[in-house]
């Protein structure tokens, strides 16, 4: 009696399970049947009546606003000065966008307005403006690869100004060897620099003063210590002002390289020299009991 009741309650018991999982099935695939629906069939944003207006002289902008995080946005949202037609001749559009930015970006924009990119000197002489490292119309968030400061492409939209001797120390150093190589995780500028509120290097909030380095390090580092602020970054070995220790070591190497190739190339000759000479008295030299019977002594 026992056992037959203990046999109908697994029975059941299973059979519920299983009649759970066919369901739980079931309700799973018309979930994403619905999803996959609405993804493939969902309606493109309604574009307003102001912007139909602007896209027909500027229709390459409406490509450029599809996927943009600003695409629901009116033009003239950000161009305040363009609502007439025919547009202003006379107009810094950089501090018009500039101050378009702030009106929803105002925290960011503090951080900004403190940094080296804010300052109104560097503003006005590099045009370093939000769109300079976001892009224009093609603002895309920093999870789209082809968001410009996504992590793939930030270095890219720092080197339009830092070139030169900045570009090179950070491909020689161990950071841009890595990432270059493939390995994203390794440090770009914004890992070492800050994005909103860089700073330069005698400030001393900077995240690259040599008192905050070793804080900085070790966000990557976990034992980041005193020596990593003494380091210098974004020299190469042929920069003989400004790493003068490195330019000497670089000088040492090649020079052992040299000798140990001229070293070890003359060994090579001096031996194979050798092996001919040696091949070459074998064949002229016949021994005496490799004569023939009726070889004549």
């Amino acid at each position: 009696m026992v056992k037959a009741s203990v046999g109908k309650g697994i029975v059941y018991f299973f059979t519920a399970l299983f009649a759970f999982v066919f369901i739980a099935i079931n309700l799973a695939g018309i979930f994403f049947i619905f999803t996959l629906f609405n993804v493939a069939f969902a309606s493109q944003p309604e574009i307003s009546q102001t912007n139909k207006m602007c896209i027909t002289c500027h229709e390459e902008e409406k490509y450029l606003l599809q996927d943009s995080v600003h695409q629901k946005l009116d033009c003239t949202f950000c161009h305040t000065t363009f609502k007439q037609f025919p547009h202003p001749t006379e107009i810094n559009l950089a501090q018009e966008v500039q101050v378009a930015c702030q009106r929803c970006h105002q925290g960011i924009a503090q951080e900004y307005a403190v940094s080296i990119h804010g300052d109104e000197k560097n503003s006005l002489e590099k045009g370093t403006t939000c769109y300079s490292c976001h892009g224009s119309h093609d603002i895309f968030t920093v999870e789209n690869p082809e968001a410009k400061h996504n992590r793939l492409n930030v270095n890219d939209s720092c080197i339009q100004c830092h070139d030169g001797r900045v570009l090179e120390g950070y491909n020689y150093s161990f950071h841009g060897v890595a990432f270059n190589s493939g390995y994203i995780e390794s440090a770009n500028c914004v890992d070492c620099h800050g994005s909103h509120s860089i700073l330069p290097e005698d400030n001393p909030a900077s995240m690259v003063s040599m008192n905050n380095r070793p804080e900085t390090c070790a966000k990557c580092h976990k034992i980041a210590r005193e020596n990593f602020a003494k380091g210098s970054e974004h020299i190469t070995p042929f920069d003989k002002n400004n790493a003068l220790p490195l330019y000497i070591t670089l000088q040492i190497f090649i020079l052992l390289i040299l000798f140990d190739a001229t070293k070890d190339s003359t060994i090579a000759i001096f031996d194979l020299i050798q092996k001919l000479r040696g091949k070459k008295s074998d064949r002229h030299h016949v021994r005496p009991h490799d004569r023939q019977p009726d070889d004549k002594i």
